[in-house]
């Protein structure tokens, strides 16, 4: 017999809008979510993408500031992958390690919150469980890096580039 908790974890690895709806009193605590059409169209590419409708290295997302790009592409979607996909890997990128810190203490607390483990199995690996980088149990991770760090070695599923340039650095005779 199928419970109604195992029908909506079905539902929500198969939408990731839902997901991200369902998610976020989970990473953010304190807004409510507010929907736009940027938004349900950023998350159907992410969704196209992890179907392979779209190549892994033909996806750019430009918006604004502060219309949820990080949100969604940086902390929900690696969370989402994990929940059909678990050995996903993702290498996190920005022009400041501190943005991809952010988002990766984020991302680990909605993996880690009670909502989650309750639909989704997913276990974070206790021997590498790092604020910039974590690992589950079926070989999945997500380091992240500064544009300055060294990737040396590293590879991923999904090269995830928030903000590779520092607004105040863009803008250049170069």
């Amino acid at each position: 017999m199928i419970t109604l908790a195992e029908l909506d974890a079905e539902r929500l690895r198969r939408d990731f809008y839902a997901f991200v709806v369902d998610a976020w009193p989970y990473v953010e605590q304190t807004t409510i979510f507010v929907s736009g059409w940027h938004i349900a169209m950023i998350a159907d590419c992410l969704q196209s993408l992890s179907e392979g409708k779209i190549p892994s290295n033909n996806l750019l997302i430009n918006v604004p500031p502060r219309h949820m790009k990080s949100l969604l592409v940086n902390i929900f979607f690696p969370a989402w992958m994990w929940t059909h996909s678990p050995w996903s890997k993702f290498l996190c990128f920005s022009y400041s390690e501190a943005l991809t810190i952010r988002d990766s203490m984020k991302c680990r607390q909605l993996i880690g919150s009670r909502w989650y483990q309750e639909r989704f199995t997913c276990n974070i690996n206790p021997r590498q469980d790092m604020k910039d980088k974590f690992e589950n149990l079926s070989g999945g991770y997500r380091y992240c890096f500064g544009t300055g760090g060294s990737i040396a070695g590293q590879g991923g599923d999904y090269l995830l580039i928030d903000d590779p340039l520092e607004i105040s650095k863009a803008n250049s005779k170069a």
